[in-house]
């Protein structure tokens, strides 16, 4: 045969392998193949199917600016929810009502007595003697404690001196008014049995009072302290 008959064109896969390699493009095949055994009811299906898809609208891509600008907005969205929950005014702690305390009447200050003269030394020597012989007239109504009282009421604040002569004398002549008291109860306990002790007892007390009083003013009068023997000192 002197020339070569035409050949029909490849239909399916050697369409595929016909179409250059260097062109760079992929084979269109038509879908579904015709080279493969489909039922009518199938193409219409797929064509339908194909129509579809192509009529859809296709949604461009984002690029990466875009893409950062719409996370750098969600991450400002988000911060500004965040300060707008700290701005929030939350519930009010719990406080205590302050303690009130009660008003107190603002009382002028009380004047402080003004302090008296000291005395001389002369005067100290006189009325320290005068704490121990004033105690003699003051005996004969058994109430010799009141002289050394007074003088020590009236200017023991105003001589430390004359204050110790005259507690001491106090004391002295308190010591004495028990012992009396003493022997009266023991007296009357006794049905007078224990005057028989109690006379001669109280003759020498007497005797050792009237000496001791003495004693003491003469020291004063000089300047000097005494102390009273046997005596209970209940006045400080």
């Amino acid at each position: 045969m002197g020339a070569a008959a035409a050949r029909p064109p490849p239909v399916g896969a050697a369409a595929a392998q016909a179409e250059p390699a260097g062109s760079g493009k992929s084979p269109a095949r038509p879908w579904p193949d015709p080279g493969i055994a489909v039922s009518p009811l199938t193409r219409e299906r797929c064509g339908a199917t194909l129509a579809d898809m192509s009529e859809q609208p296709q949604q461009p891509e984002q690029t990466e600016p875009a893409q950062q600008t719409e996370q750098i907005e969600q991450i400002e969205q988000i911060e500004q929810a965040q300060q707008a929950e700290q701005a929030e005014p939350g519930p009010a702690p719990y406080a205590e009502p302050p303690y009130a305390e009660p008003p107190y009447a603002q009382h002028p200050p009380r004047a402080l007595p003004a302090t008296a003269d000291p005395l001389s030394p002369d005067q100290e020597r006189t009325w320290a003697a005068m704490a121990h012989v004033l105690a003699l007239p003051a005996m004969l109504v058994a109430m010799a404690f009141l002289a050394p009282l007074i003088v020590l009421l009236a200017y023991g604040n105003r001589s430390a001196w004359v204050r110790r002569h005259a507690v001491e004398s106090l004391n002295f002549q308190i010591t004495g008014l028990l012992l009396g008291a003493a022997a009266g109860l023991l007296t009357l306990l006794t049905l007078g049995v224990a005057l028989i002790v109690v006379i001669p007892l109280g003759l020498v007390y007497g005797v050792f009072w009237l000496v001791v009083v003495l004693l003491a003013t003469f020291a004063a009068n000089r300047g000097e302290d005494y102390r009273y023997p046997l005596t209970l000192r209940l006045v400080k």
